[in-house]
């Protein structure tokens, strides 16, 4: 049994009196079913990301990054969990 998945890609585009769409069906993708589910959805996974990497670097104006990378998160998790500074400097 084989087991595939299509990507799909929709953009738009035009001015605003005459907007075009555009949809990008591209071929196949057969899924890697080894029979060892881990190693399969890792390899699946860097099969799609591989997929929406070379798609986002074909048409950067089309892709929204609509949350914070991770290192930004890190950050923000590190802030979030410092213990504030004794204005005294003496132990508690």
């Amino acid at each position: 049994m084989a087991f595939t998945s299509t990507f799909t890609r929709f953009s738009r585009s035009g001015t605003p009196r005459r907007t075009v769409y555009r949809i990008i069906v591209q071929d196949r993708l057969e899924l890697i079913k080894t029979g060892d589910f881990d190693k399969d959805t890792r390899s699946n996974t860097q099969m799609f990301q591989d997929v929406i990497e070379k798609m986002v670097r074909k048409y950067p104006e089309q892709w929204l990054w609509p949350h914070k990378p991770m290192e930004a998160r890190r950050k923000c998790a590190l802030k979030k969990t410092a213990r504030p500074s004794s204005s005294t400097g003496t132990a508690r």
